[in-house]
């Protein structure tokens, strides 16, 4: 998600691909959401989680990142991501948060800048020396990421798969097991 409204904040992009661009993180995220939770029990994520679903409406309703409004941001899109960190950082991080704490223990919105803040620092270091990036460029390189990392979270689908139709035959055969049991004692 972090990704995402940064692409959306870059300048000169279309709407058309500002619109294919969230359909397809909204898609993907309903099943990479059924996969996590299927497969995934840890409490450590759990807040990580919770921070993802409070800020993907956000952006994909209203292109706003915790209230920041990511059509109204920065016409360079180089300072793209450290702008929305900035915002975000003068808005959401408070100094109660104990950064020695794991950060998947953290309140949602310091979890969510977090985040921002590490991704765009990333970006940033890698296009320093890229002074001719265009916001286009920048927006198919990180739609080319974003694609990336939910592929890699969709490969669990299959062992989902499989396990759900085991766990049903589970349950059928104890169910038809039963159900004998029952009219062989009458």
């Amino acid at each position: 998600m972090t990704l995402t409204s940064i692409a959306l904040a870059l300048p000169d992009i279309s709407s058309s691909s500002i619109k294919e661009l969230i359909s397809g993180v909204h898609e993907g995220l309903m099943y990479i959401n059924f996969i996590e939770n299927y497969l995934d029990g840890k409490e450590d994520v759990t807040n990580i989680r919770k921070t993802a679903i409070t800020v993907w409406p956000g952006i994909d309703l209203y292109h706003k990142w915790l209230d920041v409004d990511l059509r109204k941001l920065s016409p360079e899109a180089f300072e793209t991501a450290k702008f929305i960190f900035e915002e975000s950082r003068k808005k959401h991080m408070t100094t109660n948060v104990c950064l020695r704490d794991n950060p998947s223990k953290w309140p949602i919105r310091e979890l969510a800048a977090n985040s921002m803040y590490r991704i765009s620092q990333t970006i940033l270091i890698n296009y320093e020396g890229s002074i001719n990036q265009t916001g286009e460029r920048s927006f198919e390189e990180l739609t080319a990421v974003i694609s990336d990392i939910m592929a890699a979270c969709l490969t669990n689908l299959s062992l989902v798969i499989r396990m759900k139709c085991l766990s049903i035959g589970i349950e059928k055969r104890e169910e038809s097991e039963a159900c004998s049991s029952h009219s062989w004692q009458n």
